[in-house]
């Protein structure tokens, strides 16, 4: 968590130095002095910020920007107030201050009815005491009706009370109630108080929850638009008082305001104490079921006294909140968070600390005087840190799991592989097959994992601290399958064992393959000739420093010429990217760093390195903080590394290894003399359908795959690309049924387990358009046969690398070519601005096919090819992508 404390300002008797002392970073505050419903100017933020900053602190949290009593009756300037508010949250975030505790309480603010209650010890705390309210209610106060709020014994109660106090003893009461405590948003006088209630007649909580649903509607989409989190406080005592509704006080409560505006915007401020006074509140459940909206944390205690309704603030690990269990509940959403890359540090600050010591002498500021505070942190601090290292060390190898262990461990195994491109893919692919051959034999073979990514060690690391374990959640329409997968021996990345270690690690005898998952741009070639390039930005690296290489192939090159040094056996490299004759492709790339490096090194590889092509075919989303969640809670245990996939798997493999390999046929993979005809049919029939319906289905609305294949017209269109277009142009074994190939992805299109994002797919597009689509088109223009389904999906990817979709948002282009994309638009904008006329779509696709790596040097002259291209462009531009599937 990270540690905060509040502050009340320049006139906190607490000052921001003793803060720092205390060990918080953090500062919880707020622009008291501006009247509710005012609008925070930003250069008063900003000087408050600086203040702050000056102290080497940070504003980490506001508490809190008032909402208006208008707001929450729904009456007077209401609309002005709401448009302040969202002013208000404007100039925050422009400053760069991004969570907001706020209440939706009527009235009043957290509630007590003594400031100096004595403990036995001698220290002093808040109470909330049942009768002593009653007396205000029901007496001082003397509101309607007020007799229904309370049981005949407390009314005897408070009656014998009232009889007995003083006047000055009535007005200590009276001004501790309705005068303002810290951080309330108003003070007022009895008569006032009146006229506020008067306001809610008729307000019961159905209506309340109206005007706060109103609220977030008006609120909430602000605050996505700047990357604000709201975090509602709950009501402070959790029912109703003086006849008010309360709709913050339970889990139901939550689950409302979830459902109500769903967005991660939209989130809570976990007060323990306020929460807890309810014995009906489960505070762990509350964690566990909200944690991924809890954006701050107040921790506190209290007790319920022998009245249930009276209670008083405890010490912070003392009391009815079992301190130990939220915490824990929360450093495992932090756990959580962390693994799934978010930032994970929830704000927390130790609440209404105890009067004790030196502060019994001082004014301090009720429940907030610095000692008592100091002592509750210290004490959460301890907690914190135990419950984290026993997190820590709970993970695949020593938790109990709902899933049988390998039965080995990696004493077993000897890092015969070095793979280079630890990515979902390969965990949920060769690392699997490997792993069933472990199972059915007494083989030895396992993976030495390296990732190169320089922001990418973490995975290592995570691997490393479950014994290279790691979990596969197999998804099919009829349910989950689990595997612990246990073929990798050891990891290793440039940050964490350094350049040259990896190098010797490829270099070791014991190795016989250098396998590969680096994505189309990995293998540093030129589209247009098949080439390496020399004028990629690591090759050019690679060549000037050859013993320090910043490529996977400047990597294996390296490797390869110790072991021609040392004369060592030769290796495999294994190619088992997405790519067209993918062995040739990195051969030609090994080849071509080699030769301009050591002619003798290139002749050596040459002759006795082999790079047998390979197919690969399995969906495999990118992990998602759901789906790690979900994988959690079904394994009993945390697994950062884990990752979701379909049950089908493929893979075929050319049979030429120099130096060995494992039996993979056992699990389930096939050796052939040529791999080209499987791997154009899954290029072509899979990647090309898939590649259509992301860019159509990007453009379209439609977030996963498996979503488009709830719309008639993209899963009849996608089939008919399949089967009309890319079929024909393949040169299939007789026993391959393309047509039962075709259903069996439309099956595994359709599967709504598996979350498959078009934008994902959509990724890298120039490097994956010409095999899965263009070579297709290609040999149609060379036939006179039809392709306008394949004309349709070229134009659907020059749709999406404009950067904006159908209803004028951006849209996240990941691509090598993006800066190109990107200046083509703009020039074209400049021209014509915002229209969609016919000469915009010609310059646009005359444009976009004059980019060689993608179209090579002849498609841009076949005026056939343009013509359709730029009529299907038009038509997307016309009347949008699902209007251009359904005409198809």
């Amino acid at each position: 968590m990270k540690q905060t404390w509040r502050w009340y300002g320049p006139e906190d008797p607490v000052s921001l130095a003793d803060i720092r002392q205390a060990g918080a970073t953090g500062i919880v505050t707020a622009l008291h002095h501006i009247p509710n419903g005012g609008v925070w100017p930003i250069e008063e933020i900003k000087q408050r910020k600086a203040l702050i900053e000056e102290n080497q602190l940070e504003w980490t949290v506001v508490e809190s920007v008032p909402v208006h009593e208008d707001i929450k009756t729904h009456t007077g300037e209401y609309v002005r107030w709401i448009e302040n508010y969202q002013q208000t949250l404007r100039n925050l975030a422009a400053c760069g201050i991004k969570t907001i505790c706020y209440n939706f309480m009527p009235v009043l603010d957290w509630t007590r009815t003594d400031l100096e209650y004595e403990l036995p010890d001698g220290s002093k705390a808040l109470r909330f005491d049942q009768i002593e309210f009653a007396v205000f209610d029901i007496h001082i106060l003397q509101r309607r009706g007020a007799e229904k709020a309370y049981s005949d014994a407390e009314i005897v109660q408070a009656q014998s009370r009232f009889a007995s106090m003083t006047e000055e003893e009535k007005q200590k009461l009276t001004s501790t109630i309705i005068a303002g405590l810290p951080g309330a948003e108003e003070g007022y006088t009895l008569e006032q108080l009146r006229q506020h209630l008067t306001r809610y007649t008729g307000i019961d909580k159905a209506k309340l929850r109206e005007h706060f649903a109103y609220f977030l509607k008006k609120i909430i989409p602000v605050a996505e638009e700047i990357g604000i989190k709201m975090a509602v406080h709950p009501d402070d005592p959790p029912r109703e008082i003086l006849g008010l509704p309360r709709i913050v006080s339970t889990i139901e409560d939550m689950r409302w305001i979830a459902e109500t505006i769903d967005s991660n915007a939209n989130g809570y401020t976990m007060c323990t104490g306020s929460y807890g006074v309810r014995a009906d509140n489960d505070l762990v459940k509350m964690v566990k079921s909200f944690g991924s909206r809890i954006y701050f944390l107040h921790l506190r205690s209290t007790v319920r006294e022998e009245n249930p309704s009276t209670f008083h603030e405890a010490a912070h690990l003392a009391g009815d909140v079992d301190m130990y269990e939220v915490i824990k509940a929360v450093a495992e959403e932090e756990h959580r968070r962390l693994a799934a890359g978010e930032n994970h540090l929830i704000p927390m600050r130790p609440d209404h600390g105890h009067q004790i010591l030196d502060d019994l002498k001082k004014k301090t500021n009720p429940g907030y005087s610095a000692i008592g505070r100091l002592k509750g942190l210290a004490e959460i601090r301890g907690l914190e840190l135990g419950i984290h290292r026993a997190i820590m060390e709970k993970n695949l190898v020593n938790a109990i799991t709902s899933v049988p262990c390998p039965r080995w461990t990696t004493k077993r195994l000897t890092s015969r592989i070095v793979h280079l491109g630890c990515g979902a893919f390969h965990r949920a692919h060769q690392a699997v097959y490997t792993h069933h051959v472990l199972e059915q034999t007494d083989s030895d073979w396992g993976f030495c994992e390296v990732n190169l990514m320089l922001n990418d060690a973490s995975l290592i690391e995570n691997l490393k601290k479950q014994s290279m374990r790691y979990t596969v959640a197999e998804k099919g329409q009829e349910g989950i399958t689990l595997k612990i997968i246990g073929s990798m021996k050891e990891g290793m990345h440039p940050l964490i064992d350094g350049v040259q270690a990896i190098i010797e690690k490829m270099a070791n005898p014991d190795v016989a393959i250098i396998s590969l998952t680096i994505t189309e741009k990995g293998y540093c070639t030129d589209a247009a000739t098949g080439h390496l390039d020399p004028n990629n930005e690591l090759i050019i690296n690679d060549i000037a420093n050859p013993a320090v290489p910043r490529s996977a192939i400047g990597y294996i090159t390296a490797a390869l010429r110790l072991r021609f040094e040392r004369r060592l056996p030769a290796v495999t490299i294994l190619s088992c990217d997405n790519v067209r004759e993918n062995g040739h492709v990195a051969r030609e790339a090994v080849l071509g760093l080699a030769r301009l490096q050591d002619e003798k090194l290139a002749q050596w590889i040459e002759n006795q390195v082999t790079f047998p092509c390979t197919m690969v075919d399995r969906i495999v989303p990118a992990a998602t903080p759901e789906t790690l969640t979900e994988i959690a809670q079904r394994l009993g245990v945390e697994d950062p590394c884990a990752i979701a996939c379909e049950p089908f798997r493929q893979w075929v493999i050319e049979d030429n290894f120099v130096n060995g390999r494992p039996d993979w046929d056992l699990a389930g993979a096939q050796f052939v003399d040529d791999v080209v005809p499987f791997e154009m049919m899954k290029l072509r029939m899979l990647n090309g359908a898939h590649s259509f319906l992301a860019y159509l289905g990007y453009l379209g609305g439609y977030e996963h795959i498996s979503d488009t294949m709830t719309n008639a017209d993209y899963r009849r269109a996608v089939y008919a690309l399949m089967l009309n277009e890319q079929a024909p142009t393949l040169s299939m074994p007789e026993d391959i049924d393309l047509m039962a190939y075709a259903d069996k992805l439309i099956e595994r299109f359709t599967n709504p387990a598996l979350k498959h994002q078009t934008w994902q797919i959509a990724m890298d597009g120039s490097q994956k358009l010409p095999q899965r689509m263009i070579d297709s088109i290609e040999w149609h223009l060379l036939r006179g046969s039809d392709y306008h389904h394949l004309a349709l999906g070229v134009a659907g990817w020059m749709r999406y690398v404009s950067g904006v979709d159908e209803q004028g948002q951006p849209i996240d282009v990941r691509d090598p070519l993006k800066g190109t994309f990107a200046a083509i638009f703009a020039a074209i904008s400049t021209q014509y601005g915002s229209g969609h006329s016919v000469a915009v779509a010609e310059d646009v696709v005359k444009e976009l096919l004059a980019i060689e790596s993608i179209f090579g040097k002849e498609l841009v002259k076949n005026r056939d090819f343009v013509d359709n291209v730029t009529k299907a462009y038009q038509n997307l531009l016309n009347v949008g992508a699902r209007q251009a599937v359904a005409a198809l």
